[in-house]
């Protein structure tokens, strides 16, 4: 029996655990295609630099209530982007777009416009979250939603 040698067996772990980082290429929202992010490789720095309420080992923090749906989020220090995650027990692609519209009709009321979404997507999970990016700060419209700690 012949052993890989370490260098081989790096490269295959490597690529083993680059696989599982993936996420698809495109995911919906309301039945439309957007780009995706991993949720695997996003991170607190990582696409986005998210400094309020961002948490190393759970990504958004900050849990919001907004008519009947609760939602965790996150953002940049400009409030321009904001990362919002279904605060479900058992997150779905479904659940995950009830809480981006449940933000979407909070921003409405502030006149921003939405430039850019992205689907926070795990290969074999779904649709966790979605990335949303605005022309101004929404975030600190948000922040009024949020839930005591």
């Amino acid at each position: 029996m012949r052993l890989l040698s370490p260098g081989i067996l790096l490269a295959c772990l490597s690529l083993a655990l680059a696989s599982c980082a993936t996420a698809p290429e495109t995911a919906t929202f309301q039945g439309n295609k957007v780009p995706t992010i991993s949720g695997f490789s996003m991170s607190c720095t990582v696409p986005y630099v998210l400094t309020q309420n961002c948490s190393p080992s759970g990504g958004a923090s900050l849990k919001v209530q907004i008519r009947d749906q609760v939602a965790r989020i996150a953002g940049t220090a400009d409030g321009r982007t904001v990362i919002v995650m279904t605060d479900a027990a058992i997150p779905t692609q479904a659940k995950a777009e009830q809480a981006a519209e449940a933000v979407g009709a909070v921003v409405e009321t502030t006149g921003a416009r939405l430039l850019k979404m992205e689907a926070l997507a795990v290969m074999g999970a779904g649709v966790l979250g979605y990335v949303l990016h605005f022309d101004r700060d929404v975030y600190t419209s948000l922040r009024r939603f949020a839930m005591p700690s």
